[in-house]
């Protein structure tokens, strides 16, 4: 697994790609690299080991570009190194990055070695870079050539190559393995992974297998051309609208599952989870049958270029997280204002604490859940609508997340909301520690270190890790 990023821009593009191997290192650690082209050269500088070291030589150089690619390898044909690092050239005009394996590159460079290619490294990379070149020689243009490119090869792959022959322009094209386009206003981008382009775009296009891209970012507006009817996806509404718009159905949809399908069985907890769980599966299924089964990212309602961020203290803090954070502190303070200071908060407490007795001095105990229902579905579909913007979306993401919400709820405590906040960032801030820090932590490593932790807990300190007096509970 490795991580792909390119750029065309009307400035230069070395801060977009650095920016974005960041972002995609957890799929790789064991070389990264860049080349831009520079009046119509080829400019490329590699490193083994982690982007921090192609970061510490991207500073000491001058290398300056509106068009370029990036990559950070995990080794899998040939050992890691600089020799082995990406991107790969094949003549001073051809550059390209890979990711996945191509199973016949050993048959492919026999035939180019008795044409007179040169090979410099040992991965099955390079010969992508000949291929092309060959083709180019024979005097294909860019659209014939990917197609011989494609014809040649067997096995997964997501590449993008640029030419001096073609100096506004990036070839992409993949065949399971993932690659993403984002659409900018002055600006086209490439990634492995949408969260590689979630600072710059929220237009995005993910490409099908088999299928590839010609992307320019020249004139007035970015121009993409595709092998296939593959289209863009972007927001038809405003975030912001489409997120009320979400709330409002996500809120009758909990109504309903109280209503329809809880309160009837709500005598056996077991019956309420498992007919809940079974209602997860079928909406599930039902995006899947209506949108696909695509990786898809929605953008976010907050400032997400890349100048939106405060450096401080070597830490880069994004607009949009914070504005992510103080959104959940509204959200927050307005469920402590509710609870303590509204009839319908006083009802909801009531109803946690004695059922029985809530009937008995005239609470409608039955009109009360459903509002809670109700507001936790809303509450959740906010969640969703804020996270839209910085992970990427498909139908089964809820499993992996669920877990992660869970065991940073019952961190801090599960009957208290604002412990559960506080557990959350504790949660998320250990994990991007142990992330960054800790060689062999990846993400499914932190998965199961939430599900030790959940356990743990549940075992240890069911109510939670966090001090629990009595004013904190009641908020």
């Amino acid at each position: 697994m490795c991580g792909i990023v390119g750029a065309i821009s009307n400035r230069n593009v070395d801060g977009i790609l650095m920016e974005g191997l960041r972002r995609l290192e957890y799929r790789g650690y064991d070389s990264a690299g860049l080349a831009v082209i520079t009046k119509n050269n080829i400019e490329r500088l590699r490193r083994a080991g982690k982007v921090a070291k192609l970061q510490e030589a991207l500073d000491s150089s001058k290398i300056e570009g509106q068009v370029g690619i990036s990559h950070t390898r995990w080794a899998t044909h040939g050992v890691p190194s600089e020799k082995n690092a990406h991107p790969h050239v094949s003549d001073p005009d051809f550059a390209i990055v890979h990711n996945g394996i191509i199973e016949n590159y050993r048959m492919i460079r026999h035939r180019l070695e008795g044409l007179g290619h040169r090979f410099s490294s040992d991965t099955d990379s390079e010969v992508l870079a000949h291929l092309f070149v060959e083709a180019f020689d024979a005097g294909m243009d860019a659209s014939a050539a990917t197609q011989h490119v494609l014809a040649e090869i067997d096995g997964a792959y997501a590449f993008a190559v640029m030419s001096t022959d073609y100096p506004d322009m990036l070839i992409v094209a993949r065949n399971a393995s993932p690659l993403a386009l984002g659409l900018g206003e002055d600006a086209c981008y490439i990634g492995s992974d949408a969260t590689a382009l979630s600072h710059l775009t929220r237009k995005v296009v993910y490409l099908k297998d088999h299928d590839y891209a010609l992307v320019r970012a020249t004139g007035p507006s970015p121009y993409m051309k595709f092998s296939s009817n593959t289209d863009l996806i972007g927001a038809a509404w405003p975030v912001w609208a489409a997120i009320l718009g979400a709330i409002v159905i996500s809120m009758v949809i909990g109504a309903f599952t109280e209503r329809v399908i809880v309160r009837p069985i709500s005598a056996d907890p077991v019956a309420a989870v498992g007919a809940t769980l079974g209602l997860y599966l079928l909406l599930g299924a039902f995006v899947r049958k209506q949108w696909g089964g695509r990786t898809m990212f929605l953008g976010s309602p907050f400032p997400q270029t890349v100048e939106d961020r405060w450096d401080i203290g070597g830490a880069r803090l994004w607009h949009d997280s914070v504005g992510i954070t103080l959104t959940m502190i509204a959200v927050l303070g307005l469920l402590a204002v509710l609870q303590r200071r509204t009839k319908a908060g006083l009802a909801f407490r009531a109803v946690t604490s004695n059922r029985t007795g809530s009937l008995l001095v005239g609470i409608r105990v039955s009109r009360v859940l459903m509002l809670g229902w109700a507001l936790a579905a809303g509450i959740g579909a906010l969640a969703g609508g804020l996270i839209a913007g910085e992970i990427n979306v498909r139908p089964d993401m809820m499993g992996r997340l669920l877990v992660f919400g869970l065991a940073a709820a019952t961190l801090g405590g599960l009957r208290s909301p604002a412990l559960a906040f506080v557990g959350g960032y504790l949660f998320a801030f250990l994990e991007t520690m142990l992330g960054g820090y800790v060689s062999f932590v990846d993400s499914q490593v932190t998965l199961v270190w939430a599900l030790l932790v959940l356990i743990i807990v549940l075992f240890v300190r069911p109510s939670g890790l966090m001090p629990r007096t009595e004013a904190w509970q009641q908020r």
